[in-house]
């Protein structure tokens, strides 16, 4: 039976167009569609914003080596989490659709051109590695220790890049819709269209499919029991991990899809079109 969010909300928290999610050690960051990267203190719920970064409309937030990544137009541009103060332009030819910019490896980690290839930018001198095939027109990244996954709404499937060889080493098709990627333990957790898919990490054998996944206007997170699937409607579900089976279906009053992210032990979730991030509790 579904429940309705109020007993899980710990702040609503305003402001425009809320969409895209990224944490560091002291703060959620909201990239959001007017082109304002918001930080959001987590223990005072206090909204800064932070930077605005002009140019075409574009989606995408990532942070790690000491700066919120996100871009203008195709451009990837390094934002001070502090300060607000914007780096150079990196002319990388972004692929739109990409809403989280991967950080791992030691580099910063974007689809270009139609997703087809994978490019990873220096975070110091913002130069660009050379392009890796990827087989599939990507559309959204996430990593790992040890990799890099691409997931892939168009094609169906999800990608694994070794980023030491810079080369695929696993592609699993048949994921419908396949639009986000969030991990617990050894699995792999995919959103897809209609579905949300467990696959090993190792092999990329198929575990369990769950009903209903992230659509095309959500995401999916992970807080090492559950995962958490966000869509329009329902707006939220939770999956028990370990047994691969939906737990809680989550309603709320808002019209539009978001981003879903773990930290600070608690559960941030944005509703764009209404103009609100939520923080939740999750235990």
């Amino acid at each position: 039976t579904p429940v309705p969010v109020d007993g899980r909300v710990e702040a609503v928290v305003a402001m425009p167009s809320p969409s895209w999610l990224a944490g560091d050690d002291d703060s959620v960051f909201v990239r959001r569609d007017d082109g304002v990267v918001s930080r959001v203190d987590p223990v005072t719920d206090e909204v800064t914003d932070l930077a605005d970064v002009s140019g075409p409309l574009c989606q995408g937030i990532g942070v790690g080596f000491g700066a919120v990544w996100t871009c203008s137009g195709s451009d990837v541009v390094a934002v001070d989490p502090v300060t607000g103060e914007l780096g150079d332009p990196i002319a990388v030819g972004k692929a739109a659709i990409q809403g989280h910019l991967g950080v791992g490896h030691g580099r910063v980690w974007v689809l270009v051109g139609d997703g087809g290839q994978l490019v990873g930018i220096d975070p110091d001198t913002g130069e660009l590695d050379v392009p890796i095939d990827l087989g599939v027109r990507g559309t959204d990244v996430a990593t790992t220790d040890e990799a890099v996954w691409v997931a892939s709404a168009v094609d169906d499937a999800v990608v694994r890049v070794d980023p030491s060889s810079a080369e695929v080493d696993l592609t699993v098709g048949g994921l419908t819709g396949a639009s986000a990627i969030a991990f617990v333990g050894d699995a792999a957790w995919v959103a897809g269209s209609d579905g949300t898919y467990s696959l090993d990490v190792g092999s990329g054998e198929l575990g369990a499919v769950v009903g209903g996944g992230a659509g095309a206007n959500g995401g999916v997170a992970a807080d090492g029991a559950s995962v958490w699937v966000r869509r329009a409607d329902p707006f939220l579900r939770q999956i028990d991990a370990e047994e691969g089976e939906v737990v809680e279906e989550i309603t709320a009053d808002v019209e539009s899809g978001g981003d879903v992210i773990v930290a600070f032990g608690a559960l941030w979730v944005t509703a764009y079109d209404d103009a609100v991030l939520y923080r939740l509790s999750h235990r």
